[in-house]
């Protein structure tokens, strides 16, 4: 079945992102969450630009019977001091 007339059936708007997902889905039912990202990150850029883990796990849970095992949030950065006396790169890339 189409994806898009699956997903009208479900009662959801058909989005470019639950389009990639359920057709990599398709390819592979039992299929991990980074299984599924692996295999939207091949679709050409052109085609799909991508799609975020948190839209990732979304789209899976408008599915239904796919549960969240583990969720994990990932913070990089540093303080306004840090920032402020980090120098900033010269044109070639380099340090300053």
């Amino acid at each position: 079945m189409d994806s898009s007339v699956a997903l009208r059936e479900a009662g959801l708007r058909v989005t470019a992102q639950r389009r990639a997902v359920l057709g990599a889905l398709q390819a592979a039912a039992h299929a991990t969450a980074a299984e599924i990202a692996s295999r939207i990150a091949e679709l050409p850029v052109e085609i799909f630009p991508g799609v975020s883990r948190q839209g990732l796990y979304n789209v899976l849970e408008d599915r239904k019977g796919f549960t969240v095992e583990e969720a994990e949030i990932t913070w990089w950065g540093e303080c306004m001091e840090c920032t402020a006396a980090s120098p900033l790169p010269t044109e070639e890339g380099d340090s300053a």
